[in-house]
C-alpha cells in the first residue's frame, strides 16, 4: 500500500474539519495516493479547504469526505462525497481557477499541451522542456 507523502500528511493535518473522514484504505478511497498535485496548487487548495471547512461546520455536513485530489489534463480535480450545493460550487470555482495557476510555483500560468497537459507559467514551462 502507498501512503501519502509527509507534505500531504502535514497539509491534511492542518485542515482536520475537511480531512477528518479520510480513509487510507485503497478499496474505499484514492486518498491513499495523497494529494496528487504540484506544490504550486497547494495555496489555492489551502484556500478551498478553508472555505469548505466553513460550509461543513455551518451546514453540519457530517458525512463530507474527500475521495481524491489530483491533477487531470492541467486542471485541479477534487472529488468528494456528502457535499451540498455550496460545497460543490466552491470546488467547481477552485477547479476553474486552477487552469490559470502554475502547478509548480503558483504564478500565473496557462495550460501547456505537449507530451502531457500541465498548467505552467512561462519560466516553469521553459525549465521543464528538454
Amino acid at each position: 500500500m502507498t501512503n501519502p507523502s509527509d507534505r500531504d500528511r502535514r497539509f491534511m493535518a492542518r485542515h482536520p474539519v475537511v480531512f477528518r473522514n479520510i480513509d487510507f484504505d485503497p478499496q474505499r478511497s484514492l486518498m491513499v495516493w495523497g494529494l496528487n498535485v504540484g506544490d504550486g496548487w497547494l495555496p489555492p487548495l489551502d484556500q478551498l479547504v478553508r472555505d469548505l471547512a466553513v460550509v461543513i461546520q455551518r451546514d453540519g455536513l457530517h458525512d463530507f469526505e474527500i475521495a481524491q485530489v489530483k491533477e487531470k489534463l492541467g486542471e485541479l480535480r477534487v472529488y468528494v462525497r456528502g457535499a451540498n450545493d455550496q460545497a460543490l460550487a466552491l470546488i467547481d470555482a477552485a477547479e476553474a481557477r486552477s487552469i490559470e495557476i502554475c502547478a509548480v510555483c503558483s504564478q500565473h500560468g496557462q495550460r501547456r499541451s505537449e507530451a502531457w497537459v500541465w498548467t505552467l507559467c512561462d519560466r516553469c514551462h521553459a525549465e521543464a522542456r528538454p
